[in-house]
């Protein structure tokens, strides 16, 4: 298919989780509900508080499935947009501690596995990118009113998915327009009449369950490894801030109040001016592997990207909970906020940066900061490894977290990017060699 970048902001995300919406309709779905049945096999909710919050509305069967709630799967944003508007929508009586453990247990037992929710993490984490679409006929059909990651961060089954599409239609005028476009990618159903093509509507109704539906291997296997995070002890951070440089530092992690909960203290220093940040905050982790918290500095904030501003964090944890990457933002709208990534620090060596960013084919006596963690004390010249062409011709100071060193790049010296390696350690990429400026580019 032909991938279709749509630039977007992640502001107006008006298309709230519908999976609840039509609370008390039962297994039924669509314009057709008498005669919609779900054919595919419902994940059981076994919360006894999510079957009294949710229960009295969406009525439960012999094998312990909720109508509709059993029929789908999300992040605990879209549990949480989902919980919102039942209060709006239904009245739901429900106070925000009960809100939070609902959130908390449908995310664990109906929640996506770390693979799945990878590729959409940028939804949660408010980043403005160039989202990628598969074809212009889904662009139309899902991307014209929200970001395409909507609908992926949830798993439905393909009568859901139907009767998600319905509820647009009877909700936005604008989504029943796009819906009854001509499919702009597809081929036509054999034996169908020439002047009847397929529509977009019809058209993300054999496309998401295929790439979305309820029941997926992922999902299977992440279900069964499911745990609580083992996430206390200190981690290695590398960040960086659009328009403020590049930090290291390090995140120290502690046990909360529940085995899903934490408390965290960092430290950060600019890679530019050398400058000290100290941030202390909490975090609760969904599913096992998915962060969501806030934290900020000590001082008050003295101007709209204070790198002290309180933020909220949203990260990801891979499952073996040995590193993570993600989003600290803040401001009006997400603007500002720190990159992130985490790999858990431990006694052997980490190289974890290094500055200056390039290095010209020829120079000699260049001072190179390595930044990293355990690095040897009494360091060498022997080493550290640069790769070919470039040598160290002594090392100026050494200590655990820090080596300066002269280097020379011989004329030579092939031109891009470089792996550093000490003690066992590598940093892949860690820097250019060049050897002229082609241009600049700002982003």
């Amino acid at each position: 298919m032909k991938q279709l970048p749509v630039k977007f902001g992640l502001l107006a995300l008006f298309s709230a989780s519908v999976v609840l919406a039509q609370g008390g309709s039962g297994a039924d779905g669509g314009s057709d509900g008498a005669t919609m049945k779900e054919t595919e096999e419902g994940i059981p909710v076994t919360d006894p508080l999510v079957q009294e919050k949710c229960g009295s509305c969406h009525a439960p069967d012999a094998k312990g499935n909720l109508s509709r709630i059993s029929w789908v799967r999300t992040t605990p944003e879209g549990w949480a947009q989902a919980i919102k508007r039942m209060v709006r929508l239904n009245g739901l009586p429900i106070t925000p501690e009960e809100s939070r453990a609902v959130i908390k247990s449908l995310s664990a037992s109906h929640g996506l596995a770390p693979e799945e929710a990878r590729p959409v993490m940028y939804l949660p984490e408010k980043r403005i990118i160039d989202e990628v679409m598969p074809n212009e006929t889904m662009r139309g059909a899902c991307a014209s009113c929200h970001a395409f990651a909507q609908p992926l961060s949830w798993r439905r089954s393909k009568l859901e998915w139907k009767t998600l599409q319905d509820l647009h239609v009877a909700l936005y005028s604008q989504a029943d327009a796009q819906y009854r476009r001509p499919a702009e990618d597809s081929e036509q159903p054999a034996g169908r009449d020439p002047k009847d093509k397929m529509t977009r509507g019809e058209y993300a109704l054999t496309y998401l369950p295929k790439v979305a539906g309820l029941h997926t291997p992922e999902w299977a296997a992440w279900s069964s490894r499911l745990r609580a995070p083992r996430l206390a002890g200190d981690w290695l951070v590398v960040a960086s801030v659009p328009g403020q440089g590049r930090f290291v530092g390090t995140m120290t992690v502690a046990p909360g109040a529940a085995a899903d909960e934490f408390k965290t203290s960092a430290s950060l220093t600019s890679l530019t001016n050398g400058a000290t940040i100290s941030r202390s905050g909490t975090g609760l982790v969904y599913s096992g592997y998915s962060w969501r918290g806030s934290s900020r500095g000590g001082a008050t904030p003295g101007k709209p990207d204070d790198l002290g501003s309180p933020a909220r964090e949203t990260m990801w944890f891979a499952p073996d909970q040995q590193r993570a990457e993600g989003r600290w933002f803040w401001g009006e709208y997400q603007e500002f906020g720190y990159d992130v990534k985490l790999v858990r620090a431990t006694a052997a060596p980490a190289i974890l940066a290094v500055t200056p960013g390039a290095v010209k084919a020829g120079a000699k006596g260049v001072d190179v900061t390595i930044w990293g963690h355990n690095l040897p004390a009494s360091l060498t010249a022997a080493d550290v490894d640069l790769g070919a062409g470039v040598t160290v011709a002594r090392v100026v100071s050494a200590t655990p977290g820090k080596a300066v060193l002269s280097v020379d790049v011989t004329d030579g010296a092939a031109a891009g990017q470089r792996d550093v390696g000490i003690g066992g350690a590598v940093l892949e990429k860690a820097f250019p060699v060049y050897r002229k400026v082609d241009y600049l580019k700002v982003t």
